[in-house]
């Protein structure tokens, strides 16, 4: 129509609309009987509309990222290990094995000539013998690295001490790698190997339970450190050297005399597990003496 009107004919009724500076102004007319029914309808404002699309995009692409991260973590070479210790040897126990795991999971400090071309310096290693376990173990020869991971094990073993309640945690050490992603989300830790240690805490009374306790102790983490070389030996995934624009993607470079794979520590208490009887750890080592 030459005002600008247009009918529409829906339900019997006819809809005559005319623009206005607000929105809309409509006369609805039965065909039928009829009689008009006026009414204004204000345009509708897109605001609303746009806020919500950018709403839902956004928690699809953060559900995308979560579930991304899941998988990621679901991927990574795991492996658990159990020791039944008494309290003054947790920190022995523990440094045992994040020693042995640190000791094939480090390389010296690159020295790089030009992009592409580098020098891998030696590593030295020591002898450790414990205090309250029947055991001698080898590390690196770094003190930097040695005081960073015993305040990471201390950390846990005060946990372990003030906690009244909890017998039995966990502490694992995670390898993992840096990828960059776009400038909103910068980089992106992404795990390839982690190592879980379930600690069980007992309370021997005589001295005759503390000298059992150091033998058993000492026979168990030999075990594992054997587990863990042969682990290691065989093949497993590890992150491609990187150039040296990108070297601190890959290794932990703090330390001036050896470079880890990127790592970080974790831990946890357990307030329900029960820690198993001195009957139960004794046992272990009464079946390995008397199978002699």
């Amino acid at each position: 129509m030459n005002d600008g009107t247009c009918l529409n004919v829906s339900d019997g009724f006819r809809c005559i609309c005319k623009p206005y500076f607000k929105g809309t102004y409509c006369e609805q007319i039965d065909i039928v009987r009829p009689k008009k029914h006026s009414g204004y309808f204000p345009a509708q404002d897109p605001k609303p509309v746009m806020f919500a699309t950018l709403i839902a995009t956004i928690a699809t692409f953060v559900c995308c990222f979560v579930g991304t991260v899941v998988v990621q973590q679901m991927n990574a070479a795991s492996q658990q290990f159990e020791i039944t210790v008494e309290s003054r040897q947790i920190e022995e126990a523990i440094s045992c094995i994040f020693h042995t795991l640190l000791l094939h999971r480090s390389m010296g400090k690159f020295q790089y000539k030009e992009e592409g071309s580098f020098h891998i310096s030696t590593l030295g290693t020591e002898d450790v013998d414990c205090d309250f376990i029947n055991l001698t173990y080898v590390r690196l020869s770094s003190e930097e690295l040695a005081c960073m991971l015993q305040r990471e094990i201390v950390h846990f073993l005060d946990l372990m001490r003030t906690n009244d309640v909890a017998s039995v945690g966990e502490i694992s050490i995670e390898f993992y790698e840096k990828r960059r992603r776009n400038w909103l989300f910068g980089e992106e830790s992404i795990p390839w190997e982690i190592w879980m240690v379930h600690v069980n805490v007992v309370k021997p009374v005589t001295e005759h339970q503390h000298c059992l306790m150091r033998e058993m102790v000492g026979e168990s983490l030999t075990d594992i450190v054997l587990s863990i070389c042969r682990s290691i030996n065989r093949p497993m995934y590890l992150p491609k050297m990187p150039v040296q624009s990108e070297l601190s993607l890959v290794f932990d470079t703090r330390f001036s005399d050896v470079q880890p794979y990127l790592y970080q520590i974790r831990h946890k208490l357990d307030h329900l597990s029960a820690a198993p009887s001195l009957t139960t750890a004794f046992q272990k080592l009464l079946k390995g003496t008397l199978s002699l």
